[in-house]
């Protein structure tokens, strides 16, 4: 019985987050970029198309324009969109003091923290869905249709059913980067003081993680395992890890997704043991 009432109490403050996110006119604006970004992507994919051959991986179908607009936005646009959905969801409501009419129903605060991080990582989901399917639209009315398509560390030819399971898969790993992005943003989120230096640090933090391969680069130039170390962050994981990962050959596919496991643990359990023994947040 107990454990029924744990349920419930626990699904009705999940439905409750997640029509508070929904409701707010920033999780909307979130969703009006997906075609902003499409359609700049199209454009762009469309000026290389006249000057690559079709079996150059650079080539843009129908067929893997959901992959090549994932490419090309999952590194800043998407990880933009995601800094801005964690700060005014969790700062903006923590300092607003709006967060304690949920504590007034009996919630521990760990309780919303696993409630919010759930509700955050689903609205990721969703918003990548949505991306999908409008890519697939919008590639569809825009690029020319072949048959078989040239993919990056790929040597042959893929058919239409092997490029879409390719996507899919392409975007379930973009899911799980993205998620740990999420769950770096929400420990700033967290501990910042107000929104402006939620989004100041977020922003910042993401900048760090664009420009760590650069600098290790410099220093390990000839190392056989500046790939390696590289890929620590997140960011580089996106842009190229992602791609060597799901190529013919799986490069670093394991310590991709290690490192991904691996700063989602870390910044879950921080997270948790702040939201468990920090009275002061509230």
């Amino acid at each position: 019985m107990e454990n029924n009432n744990f349920f419930n109490n626990y699904k009705g403050l999940y439905i409750s987050e997640l029509q508070r996110i929904y409701y707010k006119k920033s999780t909307l604006a979130c969703f009006l970029s997906i075609p902003i970004l499409l359609i700049a992507s199209v454009k762009y994919y469309l000026s290389v198309n006249k000057v690559v051959s079709i079996s150059n991986p650079m080539f843009t179908s129908f067929h893997n324009f959901p992959v090549a607009a994932m490419q090309e936005q999952l590194m800043l646009g998407l990880n933009l969109v995601v800094v801005f959905l964690i700060v005014l969801s969790v700062t903006q409501e923590f300092r607003n003091g709006s967060i304690r009419m949920v504590l007034i129903r009996s919630y521990r605060p760990t309780q919303i923290f696993l409630a919010k991080i759930v509700t955050i990582i689903s609205a990721i989901f969703i918003y990548l869905v949505t991306y999908l399917v409008l890519s697939y639209i919008i590639g569809y009315l825009a690029l020319p249709k072949i048959n078989e398509v040239a993919i990056f560390n790929w040597e042959p030819l893929l058919n239409g059913n092997q490029i879409f399971i390719y996507t899919l898969k392409y975007y379930l790993f973009a899911f799980l980067t993205l998620s740990t992005m999420a769950i770096v943003i929400f420990f700033i989120a967290t501990i910042s003081k107000s929104t402006i230096i939620a989004s100041g640090v977020s922003l910042a933090t993401l900048l760090l993680f664009i420009i760590y391969p650069f600098i290790i680069q410099i220093f390990f130039f000839d190392s056989k395992n500046l790939k390696i170390f590289q890929l620590i962050s997140i960011t580089q994981i996106q842009y190229e890890g992602i791609a060597l990962g799901l190529g013919q050959n799986s490069i670093h596919l394991g310590f991709s997704l290690l490192v991904t496991l691996g700063y989602i643990s870390i910044f879950f359990i921080i997270n948790y043991a702040i939201y468990n023994k920090c009275d002061n947040l509230i």
